[in-house]
């Protein structure tokens, strides 16, 4: 007998119940908060250029990146911070000129982790089990589209794969509520080095 309330089936459900409430607000949400710690390197990140912010948010992403790729860490690891820092911008901060994006990391030897948060706090309800059916593993059995997902129009400046990139890229994603109230993404990618500095 399967348990109703295993992963696969617990994100059906919530998807049945987010579908009444589009959006939610985590500073409404009496949760614990998680700050960046103080060893990674911080860095705030603004685009008040709309028109160019894939190129920006490339170079932000590559920065970071090609910093661990020196020394071991694969490539596709840009993938998955481009993508969260994208999503950060698109949908946390909904593409406000005035919304900082705080991206912190931290390159050890054998690791790359990266934290980095919006500003909004107001996530679309269905995110909810859209990510619960990537913590259950179903994004390994091919694209995770989250607009056939949840049955929505996509948008043209989304494709909806950008989780799935995420969770495939990286060893370890958690969300969190930062203290301000915003969504932040922690990702985490293992690795051997011979060259670490």
């Amino acid at each position: 007998m399967d348990n109703l309330f295993n992963t696969e089936n617990l994100a059906k459900i919530s998807k049945e119940i987010f579908d009444i409430e589009s959006f939610f607000d985590l500073r409404s949400l009496n949760i614990d908060t998680f700050d960046i710690p103080s060893d990674y390197q911080l860095q705030d990140f603004i685009i008040a250029n709309q028109k160019n912010y894939p190129k920006l948010i490339r170079a932000v992403a590559e920065d970071i990146s090609h910093k661990a790729e020196d020394i071991g860490c694969p490539p596709q690891v840009f993938t998955a911070i481009y993508e969260s820092i994208l999503n950060a911008y698109q949908h946390g901060n909904r593409k406000d000129p005035n919304k900082n994006i705080k991206i912190g990391r931290k390159l050890t030897k054998n690791s790359l982790e990266v934290c980095i948060v919006d500003e909004g706090g107001v996530i679309q309800s269905e995110f909810v089990p859209f990510i619960m059916a990537h913590y259950a593993g179903n994004y390994k059995n091919g694209f995770l589209d989250y607009y056939q997902f949840t049955n929505n129009k996509k948008n043209d400046n989304n494709q909806g794969k950008g989780t799935f990139f995420i969770f495939s890229y990286v060893d370890e994603v958690r969300y969190f509520k930062s203290p301000s109230g915003g969504l932040g993404i922690y990702l985490k990618k293992e690795f051997q080095s011979d060259s670490f500095k």
